[in-house]
């Protein structure tokens, strides 16, 4: 063997065991994804966690300048600040597309009103997840101890799509049924 094929023979097989023991090239496991996906539906369906809907005023409130409906009034720096704290929870969790996404739906912001103003906080009793394709899975979360609101006494169904993004699995868009 000459010298020049032991040293490319030697640099392939250095690179063939850098990228093992770094996992490059892998795709995160099935189980890592439903991890993520349950992770992230157990703080989307946690109404009023920590009173949370007390951070951010009421986006509907904002809906014109003297409430006449003339456009959504710009937010202000204070109100800015605040949806950043309301969503911080959900930035290991979720892509900044699916936050904004959130952020211009209101979730879950108007279940969390909903929530507090029916003075519930609501506990994830039980979170299903079930794989539909490569990026995308059903999922159903049903409610513990949901006392008297209605609203929480039948499951909700829905459907993630999920991203992986430097290597993790993150939620890039949530559909709720």
């Amino acid at each position: 063997m000459t010298r020049k094929s032991a040293r490319l023979c030697a640099l392939a097989l250095s690179l063939l065991f850098c990228f093992s023991l770094t996992g490059c090239g892998k795709k995160p496991s099935e189980a890592a994804k439903t991890d993520a996906a349950e992770a992230f539906l157990n703080e989307f369906f946690r109404f009023n966690h920590q009173e949370r809907y007390k951070i951010v005023p009421d986006p509907a409130a904002a809906d014109g300048p003297d409430g006449t409906g003339e456009g959504p009034v710009p937010l202000s720096e204070q109100q800015r600040q605040a949806y950043e704290a309301y969503y911080l929870p959900y930035a290991d969790l979720a892509t900044p597309d699916c936050i904004a996404a959130m952020q211009a739906n209101r979730l879950p912001l108007k279940y969390d009103k909903l929530a507090a103003q029916e003075g519930v906080s609501a506990q994830v009793g039980g979170i299903r997840c079930e794989a539909l394709d490569e990026t995308t899975c059903a999922f159903e979360v049903s409610f513990d101890g949901s006392g008297t609101a209605e609203w929480l006494q039948s499951p909700v169904n829905g459907r993630l799509t999920m991203e992986i993004v430097d290597g993790r699995p993150l939620v890039s868009s949530i559909s709720i049924h």
